[in-house]
């Protein structure tokens, strides 16, 4: 279990990134 956490760990800050770049990128596609 304990590198089921350590993943969880690893990965949230990439989606937290990944879904902050799609949001800016997104008003930008717009124009």
């Amino acid at each position: 279990m304990p590198f089921s956490i350590i993943g969880d760990v690893v990965t949230a800050p990439f989606q937290a990134i990944g879904y902050i770049i799609i949001m800016n990128s997104l008003p930008a596609m717009r124009y």
